[in-house]
């Protein structure tokens, strides 16, 4: 795959750098284009689940302040994803290997 192009669509910000900087490390030539758009949608979670399962960091930013999970156990995807509950002040019972 070295030298060939390939197209990154992220939101504007460190996902697109983050992605732009492995394929550049990967000897392909990144064509960033940042058309997608994160918008929050005031919506609150629901809190009637046993699993609350967030699979992105962004999905963990955009909880309301001061949300809780109720009694639902609280799984994350990933590290970041993780951490991005925590900084949030929900805490995870979860984060899957695979």
């Amino acid at each position: 795959m070295t030298g060939e192009r390939v197209a990154v669509f992220r939101p504007d910000d460190e996902r697109l750098a983050d992605a732009v900087s492995l394929l550049e490390s990967l000897d392909v030539a990144p064509v960033a284009d940042a058309m997608l758009a994160v918008e929050p949608t005031g919506a609150v979670p629901r809190t009637d689940a046993d699993y609350l399962v967030l699979t992105s960091k962004t999905g963990a930013e955009l909880l309301p302040d001061g949300w809780e999970p109720g009694g639902a156990t609280v799984c994350a995807i990933g590290e970041p994803t993780a951490r991005a509950l925590e900084a949030a002040g929900v805490p995870v019972d979860l984060v899957p290997g695979q």
